[in-house]
Parts: structure tokens; sequence; C-alpha cells
């Protein structure tokens, strides 16, 4: 994906400090997402013009240092941030990896969620951490993947999924499982297996054989389990 003139962009005017692993944005559409990944992370005090949701990933700790309430927020793997546009605040990393995927919602894509979980508006300056519910694990999982990993343009469904559950979890609204969680289809634990091990090598060469090999199946197996989980194939 084509990076943006980040000095256009609200809150990412200024590259933090740290030696750059990865990025990849797509800040200008009305599903905003940032993914960063880099070693030695720091950034001083700023705002976005939009909701700010951060998803820290693998052994990554982040620190949201809160700069008018003086307050310091640590999110893991097992929880998310929630904040609103316009807070001040700065950014480090207690990890020596800075690992995280954003979420960036415009204010009609929150509207529209906000809608459809019949919640009101979140306060405008309150920020939360909250823990991570296993269907939002799953549905971040498969959202890195489709996105981030395969690059595929076409994760709609799943970032309003993962902001409804998110919007869900801070207004304490809650739905019937059933309905809701993706795990409810039959999920083959050779498709958990495969996922691991092309998250644990996300930056290297990986060869369709040896994904499958991990997952101990055929290569054509792994496609038709790709195929009904994610409707697309490994690559």
């Amino acid at each position: 994906m084509k990076t943006p003139d980040l000095a256009e962009i609200i809150g990412f005017e200024v590259n933090p400090k740290g030696r750059l692993l990865s990025r990849t944005f797509d800040l200008r559409s009305a599903r905003g997402f940032a993914y960063e990944r880099l070693v030695g992370y720091d950034k001083g005090t700023h705002s976005h013009d939009r909701a700010n949701i951060a998803f820290a990933r693998g052994g990554s700790e982040l620190l949201f240092h809160m700069t008018d309430k003086n307050k310091d927020l640590y999110v893991d793997s097992s929880s998310f941030l929630w904040m609103p546009a316009h807070i001040q605040h700065s950014q480090g990393v207690r990890s020596v990896v800075w690992d995280n995927l954003a979420f960036l919602p415009n204010e009609r894509v929150m509207a529209t969620a906000l809608k459809k979980i019949k919640a009101s508006n979140p306060s405008s300056n309150e920020v939360f951490v909250k823990p991570r519910s296993a269907l939002l694990i799953e549905l971040l999982d498969r959202f890195f993947f489709e996105q981030i990993i395969s690059g595929n343009p076409k994760t709609q469904f799943l970032y309003d999924s993962i902001l409804e559950e998110v919007l869900r979890i801070i207004t304490k609204k809650k739905e019937n499982r059933d309905n809701v969680s993706m795990s409810s289809q039959v999920e083959d634990p050779g498709f958990s297996k495969a996922m691991q091990f092309i998250e644990a090598n996300l930056f290297s060469k990986l060869d369709v054989k040896v994904i499958a090999s991990s997952a101990r199946m055929s290569v054509a197996t792994l496609f038709r389990i790709f195929q009904r989980e994610l409707g697309t194939t490994p690559f």
C-alpha cells in the first residue's frame, strides 16, 4: 500500500524516534488504520482528529501518557486502548518493540457502528483501556492477516465488526454471541496452526509448502481451508 504524505495527516506530522521495521497506512479513507512496528519507539506530544483505537501485538507493551491529566496508560496484546479525538498525549514502549495496529475511523463510520449496536457516543474526553473479548481477538487476527499480511483491500466487514465489538465493550452493550462469533462456523485446528506460523514468520519469505507442513496438512487442504475461512488463498 502506498504511504501517504504523513505531514498532511493530523497526529502523524512528526515521525517517531526509533528504527522502523514495518509500516502500513490507510489514513485518508473513512476506515483509517495504521500499523507500525519499530525498535526503540518514542513519540512526543500530539493528538489525532479522529478517535484512535490501539491494539498492541505480540509481546509489545505500549505506553500512552495523557498530557493534560499527567496519567500513564499501558496496553498489551490482551487489551486495547480507546482514545477520543483531540486528546493530547505522547507514546512510548516498555518492551523492546513497538508493534501496534491502530484504527482511526471517521465520524460517519463511528455513527453507523453506534447506531447498529444501539449505543450512545462514548465520552469525548475519557480514555479507556479494556480487555479484549474472545470475539475481538479472533476478528483482529483475521483483519491482520487479510489487510496487513495479504494486502486484501476488501476488509470492510471485518473493520466494522471490530469497531462494533470495541464499542460494545466500552459502552457495555451485550449481544447474542451465537449470532456474532465467527467461530460458530466449523474451524479446522490446522487453520489456527497455519495462522500462528505465518504470524511468527511475518517478515520472512515463506513457501506455501512450508506453511502447510507447519499445520501438518497438504497444500491442497491448506488452500481449501483458507478459502473456506477467509475467502482467499494463503497468498
